[in-house]
């Protein structure tokens, strides 16, 4: 059993509040500091079929506590004959150049680059698990303190004398088992999250091709084999397409407007996945006549049409009547015979942005280009049937997203708790 209690009882720190029974320690009492090199790349034998783990800053991100493998490995003579350092099991990884705040543990004995400062824990003194909670919590506290060149830096003296709080190891083991299980319940929905993305690519990859039970099938010039009682047409023959207008600087800002007035990055903004409903700037009648711009309908579907982020092929559709701005250009179907959630999913799975930009100085996207492409064009009640499909599968994707942000929300707030000694735990 586990009891969580209150406490009343602190004292004031350099790193803030923490219980009178905890201490603060200097990461050079704790932990002993090791800093990893690369071999010579010019030297092939220091490379070719290595087998070593050669851990540099891209191999860490911050889904994964611990590390197994790298991208490249190094062989034996690599390791003999560089500053590339082993490290062992439960080393506590932390990226001290370039993306500083990076933090992994090691899974395994494995070997560092010099990006890498590897703290290798005092066990009767720090728990690994303990440790790197501790440093993810402070990690905004410990970038602020690496000096400024070009970029961020942390020396290794900056290291030794960063401070973290140190409770009793009892304590420290039940904190990182709790921090630990959160982290495995977000790591299963990620793989649900995952699974379902591939299912739906499958998804896609067979009905927007055969479609729903067919058995005669055609071939079309222009789009390969599809099913005999599908058309294929050109998209400026079913939908319109139309541009964004100019949003100069003096009408941005608004908050509250009758319409949202999107840009490419509101795309990313949360809730925004799959149908765009709201966006950093809004716009009222009188701002759109002075614009000169038109609100487009819900169905819409848009894309960026201007830059590299052509490359990320973000593809939405407007979920309220709103406008956008000119790097984004707009699909709205034609008449009775196009469904929207159709085209979109066409779009998403089929329609690579990139293959029909021009790659000038600044790729772009022309109207005719679009206009031209052809694509296939079941029955109405086929396509609306393929789109509920995929649909239901986007809405449990939806669902999971929201049970993965609220488990990052709540790990957060007990993170915040147990790192602080806001709460204790003891068994």
């Amino acid at each position: 059993m586990v009891e969580f209690y209150r406490e009343t009882e602190f004292k004031e720190t350099e790193i803030g509040r923490i219980p009178t029974e905890w201490r603060v320690v200097k990461l050079g009492d704790v932990a002993k500091n090791v800093m990893g090199g690369t071999p010579s790349t010019k030297i092939a034998e220091y490379w070719e079929n290595g087998d070593i783990v050669w851990v540099t800053a891209t191999d860490i991100n911050d889904e994964d506590v611990y590390i197994f493998d790298s991208q490249k490995k190094i062989t034996k003579l690599g390791l003999e004959n560089s500053n590339a350092k082993l490290v062992p099991r439960g080393a506590v990884l932390m990226v001290t150049t370039a993306s500083v705040g990076k933090l992994a543990i090691a899974g395994k004995e494995l070997a560092i680059n010099q990006q890498i400062t590897a703290l290798i824990p005092f066990a009767d003194k720090i728990l690994s698990e303990f440790l790197y909670y501790a440093l993810r919590y402070h990690r905004r506290r410990y970038i602020r303190s690496g000096g400024r060149t070009t970029a961020i830096h942390i020396n290794q003296r900056m290291v030794r004398n960063f401070c973290v709080p140190l409770p009793p190891l009892e304590e420290q083991e039940l904190i990182a088992g709790i921090l630990s299980s959160m982290d495995e319940a977000i790591r299963a929905v990620d793989a649900s999250i995952a699974e379902y993305e591939r299912l739906k690519r499958g998804l896609m990859q067979e009905l927007l091709t055969k479609g729903i039970g067919h058995k005669e099938f055609k071939e079309e010039a222009e789009i390969g084999r599809i099913p005999a009682s599908w058309e294929a047409v050109r998209l400026g023959k079913v939908a319109s397409i139309v541009h964004g207008f100019a949003f100069p600087l003096k009408f941005q800002g608004k908050k509250n407007g009758k319409y949202p007035f999107i840009k490419v990055s509101d795309m990313n903004l949360p809730g925004n996945e799959k149908y765009v409903t709201k966006a950093e700037n809004t716009v009222d009648d009188e701002d759109l006549s002075q614009l000169r711009a038109r609100v487009y309908p819900p169905g819409t579907i848009i894309f960026p049409k201007i830059g590299m982020v052509i490359r990320l092929n973000k593809k939405r559709i407007l979920g309220v009547h709103a406008t956008f701005d000119n790097n984004v250009m707009g699909v709205i179907p034609k008449g009775e015979n196009v469904d929207s959630e159709f085209l979109y999913y066409y779009f998403l799975g089929k329609i690579d942005l990139w293959h029909f930009a021009q790659t000038t100085t600044t790729p772009s996207i022309k109207k005719s280009t679009i206009e031209r492409i052809y694509i296939p064009l079941p029955p109405l009640e086929e396509q609306k049937r393929i789109a509920e499909i995929l649909s239901s599968v986007d809405a449990v994707l939806e669902e999971k997203r929201r049970k993965k942000a609220k488990l990052e929300r709540m790990k957060k707030a007990v993170m915040d708790l147990l790192l602080t000694g806001k709460v204790r735990v003891r068994a």
